[in-house]
């Protein structure tokens, strides 16, 4: 290290985990700005200045940089699908994103964007603020549940989090943890303690999912309380109406119910859609119905739900799994993926009388209609098109925190995206986005019902449910 003396390492005489060897470095650091980064990431260029540039505006706020993937495998470099979203959580607290809503896209796709929740393992605080939000909680073990201690204490109490599009650094998202957790250590513990002292009734929705954390120790909390309450935090119903109002229409506490279930037959051939093993990545095939050979039960291989987020999932409504129907192209085959909500690749069911037809030359199922049918009631969603739009983020060394920051396509500063049908290099991704292009003449689904005459979906009408505790279905 003799080549860089303002760097010190320090080292812990035992295994800390990463929560307290956080609060070592944070506690040694003398800086104005403590910046936490996992150790397997690669920072892009100019990466610091856009995040050092939002605290100098205001210090409570806690700033993100976007995280790009970089492939376990052989490195490659790439956006997380759908790029710029919003953090997020379900109710046993796994994390997810979801898409900015309207009300809160900016014009310039470049801009900071508030997010409720942080991924975890890559921001940057005001080293005062951080001390006097109390840092993390000593009592959150090894590793998990940290990012929603610190997101939640921020909000509530006098701060705010941002993601920063124009701050990108990528991330090895690996296929497995290479250590162990020490025994007698527990995520579950770390999540109720964080449910315990920031989310208060709210709490019950985790222990309904998850009824055995009721009875798991959480350990002394009262100091984590206290300094809420000396901390003047607000309510996580104040988080929730306020910071995450958008997070029941993906996560509802209360899960609205099931728009159908059963099995799902051929009409022309007589053949249901089958899971066979129901293993992550299995294919869906067509075999001949249980209940066709006199059978007076489903099997329940071939029993299916339709939920309300309007994806397609094995089992009855009491016992899905979180697999989805799912595939990545027209021609592929139909398999069972991990359900993410966002039906970007997702097959729909658009109308009743929807039949599953073998896929020439595939092996797999596609959607098809009866025959009867005017129009196709199933349709599978466009595959996800690049489309590059000019970020404002300056060059290193010039533009960030004034007005006369060069802005737009051209303007000093920018960078060029990749170069068509190319794969975007670390740098190219600083200056050009990904996202979604949507079809021309209408959504999707094609053009809408006259006014009066539209029935709502059933994620809309989830969307007006009552996500206060104690509503009901």
């Amino acid at each position: 290290m003799a080549l860089f003396p303002s760097v010190r390492i320090l080292r812990t005489k035992k295994r800390e985990g990463l929560i307290r060897t956080r609060m070592l470095g944070a506690s040694a650091a003398i800086g104005d700005v403590i910046t936490f980064l996992d150790s397997h990431c690669e920072a892009n260029v100019n990466w610091l200045p856009p995040l050092l540039d939002r605290i100098a505006r205001n210090r409570k706020t806690i700033v993100c940089p976007m995280i790009d993937v970089i492939d376990h495998d052989d490195f490659r470099y790439e956006t997380q699908a759908g790029d710029a979203m919003r953090g997020a959580f379900d109710w046993e607290l796994y994390y997810k994103r979801i898409p900015i809503p309207p009300e809160l896209q900016k014009a310039d796709p470049s801009d900071p964007f508030e997010s409720p929740v942080m991924a975890g393992g890559l921001f940057a605080v005001d080293r005062k603020w951080f001390w006097e939000l109390g840092g993390y909680d000593p009592g959150l073990e090894i590793w998990g549940g940290e990012q929603y201690e610190i997101s939640f204490k921020v909000w509530m109490c006098g701060g705010r989090m941002e993601d920063i599009p124009c701050s990108r650094v990528g991330h090895i998202y690996r296929k497995y943890v290479p250590y162990k957790v020490p025994a007698g250590v527990s995520l579950a513990r770390n999540l109720k303690r964080v449910a315990e002292v920031w989310m208060d009734e709210y709490a019950e929705y985790i222990y309904q999912r998850r009824p055995e954390y009721r009875h798991l120790s959480s350990g002394d909390v009262a100091a984590q309380k206290k300094l809420r309450s000396s901390l003047n935090c607000k309510s996580f119903r104040w988080f929730m109406t306020k910071i995450a109002w958008d997070l029941p229409k993906f996560y509802p506490p209360v899960e609205p119910p099931a728009a159908a279930w059963g099995e799902i037959r051929n009409v022309g051939t007589g053949l249901c859609a089958d899971t066979k093993h129901g293993a992550l990545g299995s294919p869906l095939r067509l075999e001949s119905c249980v209940r066709g050979r006199g059978e007076a039960a489903w099997n329940n291989m071939q029993v299916f739900t339709f939920t309300w987020r309007e994806d397609i999932r094995p089992g009855d409504p009491q016992h899905t799994k979180k697999f989805c129907f799912d595939a990545v192209s027209h021609t592929s085959p139909v398999t069972l993926y991990d359900c993410h909500s966002m039906k970007a690749t997702s097959v729909e069911v658009t109308s009743p009388g929807s039949s599953l037809a073998p896929e020439t030359g595939s092996g797999g199922v596609q959607w098809t209609a009866p025959a009867a049918a005017a129009a196709p009631p199933i349709e599978q969603t466009q595959p996800m098109n690049k489309r590059r739009r000019n970020f404002r983020c300056p060059e290193a060394g010039g533009g960030w925190g004034g007005p006369d920051a060069p802005r737009g396509p051209g303007a000093a500063g920018s960078r060029p995206g990749p170069a068509r049908g190319g794969r975007a290099t670390p740098g190219e991704l600083l200056g050009s986005e990904f996202a979604p292009q949507p079809k021309e003449g209408g959504s999707r689904r094609g053009p809408s019902k006259p006014p009066g005459s539209r029935t709502r979906s059933p994620r809309e009408a989830a969307a007006s449910w009552d996500a206060s505790p104690g509503a009901q279905p």
